[in-house]
């Protein structure tokens, strides 16, 4: 069984960090969301065992059961975070390290642009979202939210054939919280830092790949061939044209033969 949240112990491990601990919750980035309207913007940690109501990217649902898995989120001030395509995939790379850091047996891949993966199955999802002052409507804070399948099994018919687990029950949830929000800060402190992209790029499992995207609710078909400095995945067109995904409304998934 994995080791039960105490928001003592991962307060111990982020010193300066408020935390904040939920045996189930609708949704920690909702949660994240509710304490930036009535208490401001400002640096908490909220972590749960389980989500009624877990959101993903494009408006869809996470499957966060009781006790399989970690569900997060980072509220976080932060006013050069425009472009949300970093922050998602320095968050991969953040999650990436504080999984092996916790379990070094492991190599988790990146599909571009927030999912990790492990053994060609989605292990964690990521989703990023801005904070805006509501007079102005500029960008003053992030919501961070992140989870991780650690021992679900029996998952919903529409994601059983893709979604996957770390397959350990034993790990303890206060040493993955902690571990994934200490490299998150640190890359969250300074957004202009580029030298993530090295194990982001090491680490994905799309490039060089033939992929399916939909943009603005088209299908097209096209060969992973980079990821550039503002973390865009460029991709090759059928007809031969380099085009590079940057929108969070495209979907990206390797293409099946």
């Amino acid at each position: 069984m994995n080791t039960a949240l105490q928001k003592e112990i991962i307060e111990q491990h982020l010193p300066g960090l408020e935390v904040r601990v939920f045996e189930t919750i609708d949704s920690t980035n909702t949660e994240a969301r509710r304490i930036s309207g009535k208490e401001g913007i400002k640096p908490v940690l909220i972590a749960a065992s389980s989500q009624s109501a877990g959101r993903g990217r494009m408006g869809r649902s996470f499957y966060s059961p009781e006790n399989t898995g970690l569900y997060m989120t980072l509220l976080y001030p932060c006013e050069d975070a425009r472009n949300l395509l970093s922050v998602t995939s320095k968050t991969a790379v953040a999650v990436l390290k504080g999984i092996e850091a916790v379990k070094p047996d492991i190599r988790p891949e990146i599909k571009w642009v927030n999912d990790l993966y492990l053994n060609g199955r989605k292990i964690c999802g990521i989703l990023a979202e801005s904070v805006l002052d509501p007079g102005d409507q500029t960008v003053k804070g992030v919501i961070v939210g992140v989870g991780i399948n650690l021992s679900t099994k029996d998952f919903p018919e529409d994601i059983r054939e893709t979604a996957g687990s770390l397959g350990d029950a034993s790990i303890d949830r206060n040493r993955l919280a902690s571990s994934v929000t200490g490299f998150l800060l640190e890359e969250l402190e300074n957004l202009e830092d580029r030298s993530y992209l090295e194990l982001y790029r090491e680490r994905s499992c799309v490039i060089g790949k033939e992929i399916v995207f939909i943009e603005n609710g088209l299908k097209k078909n096209a060969c992973a061939e980079s990821i550039n400095d503002d973390a865009g995945l460029v991709v090759r067109l059928e007809n031969g044209d380099l085009v590079t995904l940057s929108s969070g409304e495209i979907s990206v998934r390797v293409r099946k033969r």
